[in-house]
């Protein structure tokens, strides 16, 4: 009989409340030999184990945990947790090394495989949902997040756009923004996906703000021009409805 591997701390949200009202959980995986599949047992505020272990099907994690790296908490021994969630899969007592805070690196590398694995459930229409979610919770980031991965958010942003899902890259868009607002690029990336969805009020202002700060790139002149062209073609529509 195998023992469980314990993983960390992951998180789930609770369906039809706030997103920030995020549930954790100590986590163990299952070996192949004892069936697959997960454990998993409720913690509270304290980050102690609030409720019994429970089995959880791996298709079922994959879609509905989230690892958090930079939660630093694990259990003193798994020997009756275990026995109350499987009676067939008894944890072993073992040693667990709580892990170090991650590096800048490690979080990056953490979020992109995030990122990967929600892009690729986005074309399963049952999982599109829950991969929503996802990636809105990967727009909203914290923990170990510096202002070097601005570079990851825009990675995602444009992924995003080229894949015609600009209601998810604007997140990202504006995330990028938000993590360094004297970058022109970003605010002229966020505006190119603003327009896509028709909001031109915003995007002119991020294109404005584009164009203070660097105003010798051409682009981004044509980008106003177009902008610009679109509000007057509105307006005019506008003037025509009207009784």
């Amino acid at each position: 009989m195998g023992t469980l591997k314990f993983l960390g701390v992951y998180s789930r949200h609770p369906i039809g409340k706030p997103k920030s009202q995020r549930l954790l959980f100590f986590v163990w995986q299952k070996s192949e030999e004892n069936g697959g599949g997960y454990i998993v047992q409720k913690l509270n505020g304290q980050l102690l184990p609030a409720e019994d272990p429970q089995p959880v099907d791996a298709k079922v994690f994959e879609v509905v945990y989230r690892s958090e790296p930079s939660i630093l908490a694990a259990p003193v021994t798994s020997g009756k947790a275990g026995k109350k969630a499987d009676d067939n899969l008894p944890f072993e007592p073992q040693p667990v090394t709580v892990p170090e805070q991650p590096s800048p690196e490690q979080t990056e590398a953490t979020l992109r495989e995030d990122f990967r694995r929600a892009m690729l459930r986005l074309k399963r229409p049952r999982e599109r949902s829950g991969a929503v979610n996802s990636m809105e919770m990967l727009a909203k980031a914290t923990d170990g997040i510096e202002p070097r991965h601005k570079h990851m958010f825009r990675d995602f942003c444009v992924s995003l756009r080229s894949n015609q899902m600009p209601e998810l890259a604007v997140l990202f868009g504006q995330r990028t923004v938000d993590m360094s607002p004297d970058d022109d690029h970003a605010h002229f990336n966020l505006a190119r996906i603003l327009c896509i969805l028709n909001k031109h009020e915003e995007a002119l202002e991020h294109i404005q703000t584009a164009i203070k700060l660097n105003g010798k790139e051409v682009v981004y002149r044509q980008l106003l021009a177009y902008i610009n062209r679109k509000k007057m073609r509105a307006r005019s529509s506008y003037k025509r409805r009207e009784p």
